[in-house]
């Protein structure tokens, strides 16, 4: 996996939307957010243009593409950053060209939908791509010290990083154990709803991160069965889970907890297990390079990325 270049200041960075679009004042205070870290900033066309398809569309699916393989082709900009996430990018996958763009690796910030291209560039790419905070959903409401340092913290990274939880925030265990392989994954949702297509998550012998928003527990089993025939948990080395916000049983049971639910679901491999990984749709949000090597041990509560 490429590692892409460390970010300067006075850097060009675009901000763009590959999924749902952005209002156009929300947009110009990323502008603002992102000045204001230092860098100079390029508008998507899409973006620019005020797309707007029947309100869950940053612009129809050709467009799209073409701003994401654009970007990436422009070697004067040094990385992009998703406005936010929301609903099409598995749209772009047919128009996008993967050899042309694994030619010019660059930061790339982003989760949610975001999840089918940060998944796309590791596998088709060998681009490490970082599931991180976007700037209009993460900075602009809700902004915190945490997310903003991890942020910086991943980019920029060594040889090694030690993943770490807000403070006073621990991991939990759900099964025992180390394992160690390049981490992948990303939104429940986006990920059962690739299963069947070319961009499928490639699983094997790799570490599993996974997080979800706003799901019942029922929907959530759904997923986890789906996941289970496509044979995502049949070779992977560990499973780290994110955050699971807004997630509950309330409809049914509300005594039956999301904790109790995955501890459940997971008892029957024999793999490792962490949970409570602050990352995900929550505020403080950490920042997952993936496509690093990873190492988990459960004993010691340690989550360490690796360049090799």
């Amino acid at each position: 996996m490429r590692f892409p270049e460390k970010l300067k200041k006075g850097d060009v960075v675009a901000l763009a939307a590959f999924s749902s679009p952005a209002e156009r004042k929300d947009i110009e205070l990323c502008v603002r957010w992102i000045e204001q870290e230092g860098y100079r900033v390029r508008i998507s066309k899409c973006l620019a243009e005020g797309e707007n398809i029947h309100g869950y569309l940053a612009g129809d699916e050709k467009s799209r593409a073409q701003d994401l393989q654009e970007l990436f082709e422009d070697p004067r900009i040094k990385g992009i950053f998703c406005i936010r996430g929301g609903y099409g990018s598995a749209q772009l996958m047919r128009y996008l060209d993967f050899e042309r763009i694994k030619k010019n690796p660059k930061v790339f910030v982003g989760y949610s939908d975001v999840t089918n291209l940060t998944v796309a560039l590791n596998q088709f790419c060998g681009l490490v791509t970082f599931h991180g905070p976007m700037i209009c959903s993460n900075f602009l409401k809700k902004g915190d010290t945490y997310t903003k340092e991890s942020l910086y913290r991943t980019i920029e990274m060594g040889e090694e990083m030690e993943f770490q939880n807000p403070d006073g925030e621990e991991y939990e265990v759900i099964q025992d154990g180390e394992a160690h392989g390049i981490i992948t994954g990303g939104n429940m949702t986006v990920l059962s709803r690739g299963i069947g297509t070319f961009f499928q998550v490639d699983t094997k012998d790799k570490i599993l991160f996974l997080e979800e928003v706003d799901e019942t527990i029922p929907s959530l089993d759904m997923m986890i069965t789906q996941m289970e025939y496509a044979g995502f948990f049949s070779e992977v080395k560990g499973i780290l889970f994110g955050s699971f916000k807004g997630c509950s049983n309330e409809r049914y049971d509300s005594s039956y907890s999301i904790d109790e639910f995955l501890r459940e679901r997971m008892k029957k491999y024999h793999i490792p297990v962490m949970s409570h990984i602050a990352s995900g749709h929550e505020t403080p949000m950490g920042t997952i390079p993936m496509g690093m090597q990873c190492r988990i041990d459960t004993e010691r509560k340690h989550i360490l990325f690796a360049r090799s």
